[in-house]
């Protein structure tokens, strides 16, 4: 053979030889085109459930964009997002992370509040994400997937599961990223460092200033995380959006939504009518912050403006305001108003804009949202070279150790109508919980509560302002409450009644020495009703502390004692337990609640454990609310919501005032401490459980007073009706009978 041709065999030998790289694994490691992640999504994410199933659109929630985008520049090592519920904002961070795994794959973290939760969040969205983005399928391996707490892909990216609280799942593995979901309910970190957060940031130490951390999160109080982490933020952008009529940027505040009550309408009927009549083709009117209300302008060009095309449009807008007049004068109480509303919620609800006045109605949201753009608080940011940008989408690179702020509320989303967001702040006035909610469900605004202290002297003018003698029950009252708290000498009660609006009055309270004398307390006792004329009423419900203390005279604790009683009272009387570690809301089923052993079997039991510093929060803002002013609102006082009787009482006094509300070194929380060591505090736990039984008895859920008197005099009426029996032989048995 020549060497020619031994020379060609070669070659052919050498081009039948199987390649080093398949295609497909050349195909992964290609560096791929340079994409934004609000492209990447709109050319390869598909949602599989919730509102817009199918393709990404960046149109559906356009402030998703921003974030998306921002969070990828260079000079960002954190993005912190405080967020309103169900606006798409952590389906934004999943987005994220299919890009981070197509485009630029590295070891990245997901931290969610729990472990159960967290396997949710996999199985039900962060492994559909991958097996059905068909870019990020391709790159899944044959062992990949196995499991729900860890996903690995052939390029190289992997993503692991953490969840709070846990220093096991926080092991010391490199992560060029981490989002961090729900911040705010995230369990104590109990390792070396001060919190989970921190603990994820530790593991960004290795890639330096190309790490990011990404912490997501509605808010709760100011004391929560992400209202921590927004105020260390170095860079606060909101989302300013353009006036359709003067195409001033603005952010949506709620200060800026208004609405058509029974008083607007009457007076916009009022100076429409001159106007109309005059020839006129605008009219204005203005609002009174101060007094709440509307009000014709003082001074001409002053007001929120309506301008009209034509004589015939002017003459529609008047018999539309005239037609307002009948259904808002026979709503009925706030929700009444939310009702009509909803109704004509295209022209009764707008927002008006800060630099013109002008009115936004419904109809125009939508494409004033899709001009939106992120921009810093006075209208600009400032990029690394200190050049000034109206946009920050435009910042190709900030400056280094950027950590960016962001706040966002369900005023900018396009599925929450604002209508919706009317009423459901109309609802929740007198109502705490319901206002906490909307405050951080809805605005994205860390609550705060105002009270932080009880002083004794507004205990003091209460009892001086109270109308009724002890033992009284007001008319207007639904139900009556009562609430136990449990100590090794006796118990301690109160008797409190409730009704619409979350508004109370303690009728009752005292100690009681045995389990016999509650007895009499919750079973026999009948409380006589304001002016006469309706039957005693009788105790519905009652909440009972199982106590902790240690009776060493008997053989079983003061806990199984009071389980013992409550046992064979179910469910008229429910046994409760202050939880260590809060969790959503006020109360939620204890369980197994002796477990660990015990002298008594108590399967039977059916116990609820409470959150006694939010309850103390809601009790403190009760006990404030309709307080008198030293400067009265010019539409009157409001109602008291909390109320005392007559009866003064030093020691309940002194209980009442003895907690203050203080932040927790170890969890940074705020909660509820005693001002002194060994001071008593029954009462004031008695008291806080009252808001826990009002709430889980649905008296949140009662009409307000005016329906609730008005019910009750048709019932009233009803009983005067029918024929009256005469006397029982035993005597009156609505008697009210001693303690």
């Amino acid at each position: 053979m020549t060497a020619r041709a031994g020379h060609k065999g070669a070659v052919a030998a050498s081009a039948r030889a199987e390649p080093t790289w398949d295609q497909a694994e050349r195909a992964a490691w290609a560096p791929p085109t340079p994409i934004l992640p609000s492209a990447w999504a709109e050319r390869h994410r598909r949602l599989h459930r919730g509102r817009f199933k199918g393709p990404w659109r960046n149109a559906n929630a356009p402030y998703l964009r921003g974030i998306m985008d921002i969070a990828t520049r260079p000079g960002v090592v954190q993005v912190n997002v405080q967020k309103a519920g169900q606006i798409g904002v952590s389906e934004a961070g999943r987005t994220l992370m299919g890009y981070w795994a197509h485009m630029d794959p590295a070891p990245m973290a997901l931290t969610l509040p729990s472990q159960k939760k967290g396997r949710s969040i996999v199985r039900s969205d962060v492994r559909p994400l991958f097996r059905r983005t068909a870019v990020l399928r391709e790159l899944i391996g044959r062992q990949t997937d196995a499991q729900l707490e860890s996903i690995s892909l052939v390029n190289g990216f992997s993503l692991d599961l953490m969840w709070s609280g846990s220093a096991t799942s926080m092991a010391a593995n490199p992560y060029q990223r981490v989002i961090n979901d729900e911040v705010d309910i995230f369990e104590p970190w109990s390792g070396e460092e001060s919190d989970a957060v921190a603990a994820t940031e530790g593991r960004l130490t290795t890639y330096e200033d190309r790490r990011l951390q990404l912490n997501i999160s509605k808010p709760t109080t100011t004391a929560g995380k992400i209202h921590e982490l927004m105020q260390q933020s170095t860079v606060r952008l909101e989302f300013h959006v353009p006036c359709p009529h003067c195409g001033g940027f603005q952010p949506l505040r709620w200060g800026g939504l208004k609405w058509m009550d029974l008083q607007a309408a009457q007076l916009h009927l009022a100076l429409a009518g001159q106007a109309l009549a005059a020839g006129k083709r605008a009219y204005a009117v203005d609002w009174d912050e101060n007094r709440r209300q509307w009000r014709e302008p003082v001074r001409e060009g002053e007001g929120s403006k309506l301008a009209f095309a034509d004589e015939a449009e002017f003459t529609r807008h008047v018999g539309w305001l005239e037609r307002m007049i009948e259904p808002l004068s026979a709503a009925e109480g706030r929700a009444g108003l939310a009702d009509v509303l909803a109704v004509h919620r295209e022209v009764a609800v707008w927002y008006e804009c800060r630099h013109c006045r002008g009115r936004i109605f419904p109809r125009q949201k939508a494409a004033m949202i899709r001009a939106g753009r992120w921009t810093g608080p006075e209208g600009r940011v400032t990029d690394w070279q200190g050049n000034r940008h109206q946009d920050a989408e435009q910042v190709a690179r900030w400056p280094y150790e950027t950590r960016i702020g962001v706040q966002i509320s369900a005023l900018a989303c396009l599925w929450m109508h604002w209508s919706r967001l009317a009423g459901e702040w109309l609802r929740a006035q007198g109502n705490p919980a319901a206002l906490f909610f909307f405050t951080t469900f809805r605005l994205g605004e860390a609550f705060e509560f105002r009270t932080r202290r009880i002083p004794e002297t507004v205990l003091t003018a209460k009892v001086a302002r109270a109308e009724l003698e002890e033992g009284i029950v007001p008319q207007w009252a639904w139900t009556v409450l009562a609430t136990i708290d449990t100590q090794t000498d006796g118990f301690y009660a109160v008797v409190r009644a409730w009704g619409g609006g979350m508004r109370s009055a303690r009728v009752w309270h005292g100690k009681l020495p045995s389990f016999g004398e509650i007895d009499k307390l919750l079973f026999a006792k009948r409380w006589p009703v304001e002016g006469g004329g309706w039957p005693p009423m009788a105790i519905t419900k009652a909440l009972i502390d199982s106590g902790g203390t240690e009776d060493r005279m008997l053989e079983v604790s003061r806990t199984q004692q009071v389980y013992l009683y409550t046992i064979p009272r179910q469910p008229a009387v429910i046994a409760i337990k202050g939880a260590r570690r809060a969790r959503a809301g006020l109360f939620w089923p204890m369980r197994n609640p002796m477990a660990g052993g015990g002298t008594v079997q108590l399967t039977d039991l059916r116990a609820l454990l409470v959150d006694t510093h939010q309850a103390n929060d809601l009790l403190a803002e009760m006990i404030t609310a309709g307080l008198p002013s030293q400067e009265p609102r010019a539409e009157g006082p409001a109602a008291e919501q909390w109320l005392l009787n007559k009866r003064g009482d030093p020691e309940y006094e002194a209980h009442m005032a003895a907690m203050q509300r203080t932040v927790d070194p170890r969890t940074r929380a705020e909660i509820w401490t005693p001002r002194a060591p060994g001071v008593r505090h029954d009462y004031r736990d008695c008291e806080a459980y009252q808001v826990i039984a009002a709430y889980l008895t649905g008296v949140h859920l009662l009409p307000e007073e005016a329906e609730v008197m008005e019910w009750k005099r048709q019932q009233r009426t009803i009983a005067e009706t029918r024929p009256q029996p005469g006397p029982s032989p035993g005597g009156d048995p609505w008697a009210v009978r001693p303690l």
